[in-house]
């Protein structure tokens, strides 16, 4: 059987739960005590704000008690008539599956509300705005009269001439006796919203319709979908006085009775346009990108307000990684796992600027994306075909992260606990297990792909090796001497072929014997007679760069912070540049603003703080209001306000938690191997060991699963 999907505020009260427990003395019986405050006049539930979940990993056997039968009386209170009235288990947990189920319909009923606004404002701009752009034509420009949006009334006539059209067809197809049962199971379906009445199936169609363009200043504006491309098009001059306009088109007058003039002749009509600020040039061309909404409204352009709230609410990193092969057994004492055809490619060697190198030793160049593609010049695009090259070649990653530079862009925290690989996840929090000067276990990874041999093989690869540094030598004078580089590169042809025999003429056994045992010399650490393995190491060469061991390989991280709004519209920025030339948008920025502002809650609160919008909404009649009929109130407003504000929040907290929850699980699973370099224990507590190398004792100031859960907290803002 299914296992039942939890609510929202199921979820939110064991998190408290957990956090009221999480506080009192660990005993050898765990006793789970879910404090719920209810408003019994509304049922209202109020659900603390801390989050804190409780780790405890000890040797101490746990006694669970079993949970309240259904029928228990939990809450006993005395009503307005003074009568006494009892509540059971079963009661509350209906009563909040109500309520929250009441929450998403109010929701959802504000959200329809929210379009239909938006769209009748974005419909009157845009008949605004064609009106300014075919005013402010080039000689020989033609006219554009496909930008104004359909009025609201246009679309619903469309939908319902579909509605009619299928009616017609299902009478023709069925029969007069037949029709209406086929009909009625038609508009029940999925395309026509499961609607009852053809009045639900065309509102469903309108709201379906208009969705995309009500929600144009929601969304980011990028080269493809921009009208905007050039420096002639921001700068359009009226071609002659543009005016005010009425619904029917006729001009608008003044409190004189005169034409309000919105544009003089020769003004521009796009004055909100800001060099450096909402537009940028291109250099060397008449090219520009805009950094705006969709909207046709002006005003409604601005991208401040949703980076702002972006970073409000998230610690963006931008993630390069790049995974070579090899994975640990359970046994540490054991050779490790390497595919041998992919461990091949790193053992050959290619020429860079007329030397031979080691594909292996690429690793420890490895950089993040931003090294390779911000601030671009000569030296960094080289760099970055190379990096391409090899990428393509060597990693062990998706093809679409190799397509990205070995990264997957701008990611918030919740989108790095996303990966199914949690040691990934958990490398934001590696600066956690290093202190003063106490570092992670460093390991020279070039070590890896260097194989030894002996005999015949030896004698031929040492020759092939002299050679070789000859050529290179000779080629420092003369680098572009064609017979030495045609030399060159016959010898590198040579040597590639002696160690791709070497290698596919071993045997599993020897292979694992040589070049897994290889593997557990560099990454296992034997301190007091044991083998242990750190979950993260330090690559010799390449600063800042992190060995993350997990079953998927040994991925090369770095993870940036993007710690400031300049340097979030820096990579934007980069990325619009980028997009209009046609080539990727190495940051995604566009995709994760765009993905949080299409968030429906966020969308909700953003727009309940508009006056005009409130006003609107004071128009609307309010099908959830206890007198029939009625509209929204000011008090129903700020009660959704709330609602909003509350469900976003609980939303972020939801996505703490679930990080929580992996993490929590993460450092059980590491220290359950009883093998980890990581952790020591003391007083019935595990503690992080900065200092195990030296067989001194160095350990963190408090509980590993209090430095690293709370260090995950500040990560969400949430501490």
């Amino acid at each position: 059987m299914a296992k039942e999907r939890k609510s929202f505020f199921e979820k939110l009260t064991e998190m408290n739960a957990s956090h009221e427990e999480s506080k009192k003395p660990i005993s050898h019986k765990k006793k789970r005590n879910i404090k719920v405050w209810v408003t019994l006049g509304a049922l209202a539930l109020v659900v603390t704000s801390a989050i804190t979940i409780p780790l405890v990993i000890n040797t101490v056997k746990v006694n669970y008690k079993d949970p309240r039968d259904a029928s228990d009386q939990i809450i006993e209170f005395v009503d307005d008539k003074g009568e006494k009235v009892s509540i059971s288990v079963e009661e509350l947990t209906n009563s909040l599956k109500t309520e929250d189920l009441k929450i998403k319909e109010k929701n959802e009923e504000l959200y329809k509300k929210v379009i239909f606004y938006l769209y009748e404002a974005e419909q009157k701009a845009s008949a605004k705005f064609q009106t300014f752009w075919n005013f402010s034509r080039q000689i020989g420009e033609a006219e554009n009269n496909n930008i104004a949006l359909k009025t609201i009334d246009e679309v619903r006539k469309l939908q319902k001439d579909k509605v009619n059209d299928l009616k017609r067809t299902t009478q023709n197809n069925y029969g007069f006796e037949n029709w209406e049962k086929q009909f009625k199971t038609l508009l029940a379906g999925e395309e026509y919203g499961k609607s009852s009445t053809e009045e639900q199936a065309i509102e469903f169609l309108v709201f379906k319709d208009i969705q995309s363009d009500a929600l144009r200043s929601f969304q980011l504006e990028n080269s493809k979908d921009s009208l905007f491309k050039t420096k002639k098009d921001i700068n359009r001059v009226a071609s002659s006085d543009i005016f005010e306009l009425d619904k029917d088109g006729n001009k608008v007058l003044d409190a004189n009775e005169q034409p309000i003039i919105l544009v003089k002749k020769g003004e521009k009509v796009f004055k909100e346009f800001i060099k450096d600020k909402n537009y940028f040039e291109v250099a060397n061309s008449e090219s520009i990108i805009t950094l705006k909404t969709k909207s046709f409204n002006p005003q409604k352009w601005s991208v401040d307000t949703f980076i702002d709230e972006f970073l409000k609410t998230n610690t963006p990193y931008v993630t390069s990684m790049f995974t070579i092969p090899g994975t640990p057994p359970t046994l540490l004492s054991s050779p490790w796992t390497v595919d041998k055809d992919k461990f091949t490619n790193f053992a050959l060697y290619s020429i860079i600027d007329n030397k031979v190198v080691l594909n292996g030793s690429l690793v420890s160049k490895f950089k993040n994306i931003e090294d390779y593609v911000l601030d671009a010049n000569d030296q960094k695009n080289k760099d970055k075909a190379i990096f391409e090259n090899y990428l393509q070649t060597l990693s062990t990653d998706p093809d679409e992260l190799k397509k990205n530079l070995g990264s997957t862009g701008v990611t918030s925290l919740t989108g790095l606990f996303k990966n199914d690989n949690v040691s990934l996840s958990m490398s934001i929090v590696s600066d956690l297990f290093e202190a003063n000067s106490h570092k992670l276990p460093e390991v020279n990874l070039e070590d890896l792909f260097k194989i030894s041999f002996v005999g015949e093989t030896k004698t031929a690869v040492d020759k092939l090796d002299k050679e070789i540094k000859s050529l290179e030598e000779k080629l420092k004078t003369t680098p572009t001497d064609s017979k030495s580089l045609n030399e060159l590169a016959d010898k590198t042809t040579e040597l590639n072929r002696i160690i791709k025999t070497h290698l596919s003429q071993m045997k599993p056994d020897e292979f694992n014997l040589t070049i897994g045992e290889n593997y557990r010399k560099l990454f296992v650490k034997n301190v007091n007679n044991q083998n242990l393995l750190s979950f993260a190491y330090n690559v010799t060469g390449a600063n800042g760069i992190k060995a993350v061991i997990s079953q998927a390989g040994i991925t090369l991280l770095s993870n940036r912070k993007v710690d400031s709004k300049e340097k979030f519209l820096k990579l934007l920025k980069a990325d619009l540049i980028n997009l209009s030339q046609g080539k990727p948008d190495y940051f995604k920025t566009l995709n994760i603003l765009n993905a949080s502002l299409s968030n429906r809650n966020s969308i909700i609160e953003l727009t309940l703080k508009d006056k005009s919008f409130q006003e609107y909404l004071k128009s609307q009649v309010n099908i959830y209001a206890e007198e029939k009929g009625a509209n929204y109130t000011d008090a129903d407003i700020v009660e959704l306000t709330n609602s909003a504000v509350s469900i976003q929040a609980g939303e972020l907290k939801m996505a703490s938690y679930n990080a929580l929850e992996k993490a929590q699980n993460w450092i059980k699973g590491l220290i359950n191997t009883k093998t980890s370099y990581n952790f020591a224990f003391k007083d019935g507590q595990f503690y992080i060991d900065y200092n195990k190398s030296k067989g001194t004792t160095a350990l963190s100031a408090r509980p590993a699963k209090d430095e690293i859960l709370d260090r995950i907290l500040k990560e969400f803002k949430l501490k």
